[in-house]
């Protein structure tokens, strides 16, 4: 799935009659007018999704065009047209027939309506409607083409609800100079894409059944001339029936024919469900047409490093090729593979060079085609996504080993923690070996202080919930410390996939915000692309893990000095995975605590049993003086409790809407997740560091509803009862009077996160892509609790940045207008 870098994709938005919109409250029913008859058309607000007509999901809306005409069959099987009376892009409106008369009620005051409006529909007795799925389909910007999406509706009120009959391809192609004129869509196994159809509306959604005999494996979309972009994308859309691709069948191909007589066709042997009301989508696809006659010129251009191919763009008229390949820093002998029309010869300096050759294209290369007499010069140009690389390099085992090293493995088994490869302490192992080489595009030092420079590594496995999907996070323990990217130097860092996020910017966002906000401790990372015995991984970001240090949470260690003195330092986590091998749940919240640091076992080191125990009966202490009303009103908590800390970690989680935050419940699945806590010798208990934002952070309000929490719902989760420990706290007017003085002085700061995502965005782009490609799945069945996984790149960081400054807005006016709560206490 990673060898290629062929990139299909599918869009994520959709619109009847190719108009689209973000999302709004459906607009006042209209009313029944009897001259004639007039109808109501609106978007369905019910709230099953899977009920609905033309909602596809949160982020879209449906608008009708001027003009819009639909068949309706007004209590019996006769057919009238109506017309769309509204104006263009209304999300509803009326649409008034243009020959009614007074029909039998056949149909117990049900009446049906069908979009677009054709002659020949017709609806029986049993409420199948007949209908034609165009075999022919208009190219239309950003949508499909008006009259090519199939609409049902039924109705016993006037007010049409329509739900769509088909489901959605799209794809995204790309290339520099190339005109379309029309794309092809063919069925390898003769699949039923168009014709003569059934639509069952008896059962309430639309059920399509297609006339095999009479139907068509092929879908043509006429497009004019669309000119392509040599970056970025244009979205070409089909409206297909329910069908399904089989990879044992070839699945189906994509032909694109050029306004220069060119063609293109890409097969996809793969399984791939079309689904009603639902868009199917991988990642673009480069067109590279075969010529329509043998002229001097350049066919196909491309280089292939470790099995992987990376295909070149041009921009004509220019003649210019820019060849992008992620994991090269060093372009002095790139490997160069082409194809040339019939007869031509490819010169460099004047020599002519075989495809497969290795050319220097670390500056401009003057590429020049000859044909007889006829010569034409190209400029080859090449990059990398500009993002540093990390090479690993393993012998003795391979990622499919340390997978399943990985999930043979029992967490609550004390006498199986370590999951490192090699393991030093498996001799069976003793041959094996990796090593870690980073390299920065820019010229800096990767690693250490050299420019290229290669250290020993462990590398294993990481995460609980992250680890289940394809692209798998990893950590690495190096054998000495060592400065990476810049950051200061250590052995222990992490490679997380962000598979979970579209954006790939969540956890990085979440940090600068921590940064800004002035966190005792704030995790350091970058973006690199990861490559794994030569093989291209994919955008990571390589991190620093979480571990008591003087550059990292800048504690002592519970044994500095022996342990006379147990009062620190500790690296606590709270978890409901509580999946490490010490580990207690607090007395009076019943929360999942977890000892990261010191974490040794205390049947073999027993020196560590009393330190456990003090800072269990630690954490009693506080709690039971948060549920004491003397503890909170006479701030006996802030004895145990450094209050900023707390302060910002609440704002953080709030902020950013993070679920894993608030959750808390007796199942294993609830949390909260990742929150750390830390402290000191002598010292109070710090909230923080923050780790584990990729997911369950900058949602929508509108996406789950008021159900879900965080800012899906911008429900307050700090001031309920799910709030653990925030409750108690905010009993106290000084503790909500310092939220504010906090918040007011660091708001306009944090607003400022949004520029930093649309910086951040800029410098992924190209990685992003390439990712994509590696990992194209975003659809349903892959990602089937994800929020965005069907949002376009752009459309995710657009959401991502509108997200933030909703819960932005929402939270200054709740921190400035805050009251005290009223818990129940359990002690005086």
């Amino acid at each position: 799935m990673k060898n290629k870098y062929l990139r299909m994709g599918l869009l994520s938005a959709l619109a009847i009659s190719c108009t689209m919109a973000e999302v709004e409250a459906p607009e006042e029913k209209g009313l029944l007018l009897q001259e004639g008859k007039t109808y109501y058309a609106a978007i369905d607000d019910q709230p099953d999704r899977d009920a609905t007509k033309t909602y596809i999901d949160a982020a879209h809306k449906v608008l009708w065009n001027e003009d819009d005409r639909v068949t309706i069959f007004p209590g019996s099987p006769d057919a009238v047209e109506a017309r769309f009376t509204g104006g263009e892009g209304d999300t509803g409106g009326n649409f008034k027939t243009l020959d009614y008369v007074g029909a039998t009620d056949v149909f117990d005051g049900r009446e049906y309506a069908v979009y677009p409006h054709r002659t020949d529909t017709e609806i029986s007795d049993s409420e199948v409607i007949s209908y034609t799925f165009p075999p022919l389909q208009t190219y239309r910007e950003n949508s499909f083409g008006r009259g090519d999406n199939p609409m049902v509706a039924k109705t016993t009120d006037g007010i049409f609800r329509f739900k769509n009959a088909g489901g959605y391809l799209v794809f995204k192609l790309y290339g520099a100079g190339v005109t379309v004129s029309s794309v092809i869509l063919e069925g390898n196994g003769g699949e039923a894409l168009a014709g003569p159809s059934s639509i069952d509306l008896s059962g309430g959604l639309p059920v399509v059944t297609m006339d095999g005999e009479h139907a068509t494996n092929e879908i043509r979309l006429y497009c004019d001339k669309v000119e392509l972009p040599s970056e970025g994308y244009q979205e070409f859309w089909f409206v297909l029936p329910p069908v399904e691709f089989k990879k044992a069948s070839g699945g189906f191909t994509i032909t694109v024919k050029t306004t220069d007589g060119g063609t293109f066709s890409r097969s996809a042997a793969m399984d791939l469900s079309i689904v009603r009301n639902r868009i199917e989508y991988m990642a673009p696809l480069e067109v590279i047409p075969t010529p329509a006659s043998s002229t001097p010129g350049i066919r196909s251009l491309s280089s292939t490093r470790s099995s992987v191919k990376y295909t070149a763009t041009t921009d004509e008229p220019d003649c210019d090729y820019m060849i992008t390949i992620p994991t090269v820093t060093d372009f002095s002998a790139l490997p160069l593979d082409f194809s040339l029309n019939s007869g031509c010869t490819m010169m460099v300096e004047g020599k002519p060079i075989a495809s497969g050759a290795c050319v220097d294209v670390s500056k401009p290369l003057s590429l020049v085609v000859c044909l007889g007499e006829a010569e034409k010069t190209y400029t080859l140009k090449a990059r990398n996504t500009g993002l540093p690389v990390v090479r690993i390099t393993t012998e003795g085992f391979g990622l499919a080993e340390l997978e399943s090293y990985k999930n043979s493995l029992q967490s609550t088994d004390k006498t199986d923690q370590r999951i490192w490869l090699p393991d030093d302490k498996d001799p069976s192992q003793s041959d094996w070996s990796a090593t870690v080489r980073i390299e920065n595009p820019d010229g800096t030092p990767g690693m250490g202080d050299d420019s290229v420079y290669e250290v020993a590594t462990q590398i294993k496995g990481r995460g609980n919930y992250t680890w289940k999907w394809e692209k798998k996070p990893y950590a690495l323990k190096l054998k000495s410390d060592e400065k990476v990217l810049g950051m200061p130097a250590h052995k222990r860092w992490v490679l997380l996939a962000n598979w979970r996020d579209r954006t790939l910017l969540r956890n990085d966002a979440a940090f600068w915000l921590s940064r800004e906000a002035g966190m005792d401790y704030t995790v350091r990372g970058q973006f690199v692309e990861l490559e794994f015995n030569g093989e291209h991984r994919g955008n990571y970001y390589l991190c620093e893990q979480i571990k008591i240090g003087p550059d990292r949470v800048n504690i002592s260690k519970v044994k500095d000095g022996g342990f006379a003195d147990l009062s620190g330092g500790y690296l606590m986590e709270i978890d409901s995975y509580w999946d490490e091998l010490n580990k207690f749940k607090s007395s009076e919240f019943n929360l999942k605590y977890m000892f990261k640091e010191p974490d040794d076992d205390p049947d073999t080191n027993p020196q560590y049993a009393p330190a456990y125990a003090w800072m269990q009966n630690y954490i009693g202490e506080f709690e039971r003086v948060l549920k004491s009303k003397s503890g909170i009103e006479n701030h006996l908590y802030e004895n145990y409790l450094d209050v900023d800390s707390a302060i910002w970690f609440m704002l953080l989680n709030e902020l950013t809407g993070n679920r894993d935050f608030f959750q808390n419940g007796g199942d294993e699945v609830f949390g909260p997740h990742s929150t750390y806590i830390h402290k000191d010798k002598g010292g109070k208990l710090i909230m923080g560091p923050i780790w584990d934002f990729d997911y369950e952070t900058f949602i929508p309000a509108s996406y789950y509803g008021n159900s879900w929490g965080g800012s899906s719902s911008f429900t307050w989760r700090g001031f309920d009862k799910t709030g653990y420990y925030y409750y108690w706290l905010c009993h106290d007017p000084q503790f909500v009077q310092r939220i504010k003085e906090l918040w007011n002085g660091k708001k306009d700061v944090l607003k400022g996160l949004t520029a930093y995502i649309d910086q951040m965005h800029n410098k992924i782009l190209l990685s992003q892509q390439f990712d994509e490609s590696i990992w194209p799945g975003y659809t349903q069945t892959n990602r089937n609790d994800n929020h965005d996984y069907n949002l376009a790149f752009p459309n995710a960081i657009v959401r991502m940045k509108d997200s933030f400054n909703d819960k932005f807005l929402w939270m200054d006016n709740k921190i400035n207008s805050l009251r005290t709560t009223n818990p129940t206490f359990k002690y005086q």
